[in-house]
């Protein structure tokens, strides 16, 4: 990535993390409490990453404009009218599906960057598998702005169950998530 990565760790029970431009990353002690293990904690950082040094809210920010540009160019700028409101919704799903791709796009490059790491993807698997526990939302997945845990699930699986790939023990992730569940203590 172009940028220095920093981290917020932020104290709130929301199961929760994103990636802003600039290199920053959020992440909830929620979804840290929740993990059982450091290759969910590498699961969660590499989505992230992948977020950043994908651009990720940058391409939705211009993707967004561009649109509304277009939009207006056809219908001549917006308005409380019909048209005004059915370009609006019309650019809402179009961003829910948008920002699917980019949640699986990031997903895939966080999958690689574990395997290149040496780091069990299985982690992004159980991370998954809790969020999938903590979602109450029954969302059907077209109004998503993220792929239903269980589809995130059978995507990574699918790509581990694609080729081999070596696991070791990362003796630096496990003492920095040693020492982030001790601090909940």
């Amino acid at each position: 990535s172009n940028y220095n990565i920093e981290i917020l760790c932020v104290k709130k029970d929301e199961v929760n993390a994103y990636a802003m431009p600039g290199g920053y990353m959020v992440v909830y002690d929620g979804i840290l409490k929740k993990m059982k293990s450091e290759e969910e904690l590498a699961g969660l950082l590499a989505h992230e990453f992948s977020h950043i040094s994908l651009k990720h809210t940058l391409k939705s920010t211009f993707n967004s404009i561009g649109f509304a540009a277009l939009l207006q160019i056809i219908f001549g700028g917006f308005d409380e009218s019909v048209i005004g409101l059915l370009g609006n919704q019309t650019e809402q799903l179009r961003q829910l599906h948008y920002s699917r791709t980019l949640e699986q796009e990031a997903d895939e490059n966080g999958f690689n960057l574990m395997k290149q790491q040496q780091l069990n993807p299985n982690g992004m698997i159980n991370l998954f598998e809790r969020l999938k526990a903590e979602s109450t939302d029954m969302i059907p997945s077209i109004l998503s702005t993220h792929p239903l845990p269980a589809e995130r699930i059978n995507y990574i699986q699918a790509l581990i169950n694609k080729d081999k790939y070596v696991v070791k023990n990362n003796q630096s992730l496990d003492v920095i998530f040693k020492k982030l569940k001790s601090q909940e203590e």
